[in-house]
């Protein structure tokens, strides 16, 4: 999630951050921050992180300077590169140049959100799932695109890429990313739309030893708690006791 390091908290995914990627004040804590020139966070190509079956990645944005169709390709996400019309293309999803819209580009893939602005200062979500025929894109909870497909932008020896594309320096990302994680599976539109509807809760902010440690304790999403049946407490899932 960035918070001070590249860790990886839910497994050994742990990111390298390289040519001066900092840290800034997130939506969860701290963000990676990337200066779009050389700044980027890789991830090593392991079996965790390269596979060809069903895997989401979901992850908040926040540009430096508002992202439209007046500005040039800022590769949020990437995997290697293919050839695309006899020129190298990055197997990546990006905020397309001229354009805006975020494009998933990769062999046999081109698809576009229909949202094409993203606002300066304005934390965005992102969700990219892929069940293994068909890919889905989310902005903000809501799906703006899908694209039939056997090709997982996974399934590359290249190492994954966070706010950089190697090779592809003019399209690098400035601003920040926040609560990035990887799914080896495809999520449903429900935990999308739950991982959006988040926001500054996150998926990883808290771990309580003791749930009765105060009145109406709320737990952030993906917390880890322990539930001790001391104190006379009650607790409630979803509302329900």
């Amino acid at each position: 999630p960035g918070e001070g390091s590249g860790t990886d908290r839910a497994h050994t995914n742990h990111a390298a951050l390289e040519a001066g990627t900092a840290f800034g004040a997130g939506l969860v804590g701290q963000a990676l921050r990337f200066d779009g020139s050389d700044d980027l966070a890789r991830i090593a190509s392991t079996r965790t992180s390269r596979f060809a079956g069903p895997f989401s990645v979901e992850f908040w944005f926040n540009p430096s300077a508002t992202i439209d169709a007046g500005t040039p390709n800022r590769v949020l996400l990437a995997k290697g590169r293919f050839d695309f019309n006899g020129a190298p293309a990055p197997r990546s999803l990006r905020a397309l140049g001229g354009d805006g819209r975020l494009l998933l580009q990769l062999p046999g893939v081109l698809m576009a959100s229909t949202t094409g602005t993203w606002p300066a200062g304005s934390w965005q979500h992102v969700a990219l799932t892929f069940d293994g025929t068909l890919y889905r894109l989310y902005v903000n909870g809501t799906q703006e695109a899908q694209a039939a497909s056997t090709e997982s932008l996974l399934d590359h020896d290249a190492d994954l890429v966070l706010g950089n594309a190697e090779g592809f320096g003019a399209a690098a990302f400035a601003g920040l990313i926040d609560e990035a994680a990887l799914y080896g599976r495809a999520l449903s539109a429900a935990e999308v739309q739950s991982l959006f509807a988040a926001r500054d809760l996150g998926k990883c902010t808290a771990t309580y030893s003791r749930a009765d440690a105060g009145a109406d304790q709320a737990v952030g999403l993906g917390a880890t708690v322990t539930l001790d049946g001391t104190g006379g407490a009650k607790y409630y899932l979803n509302g329900r006791l």
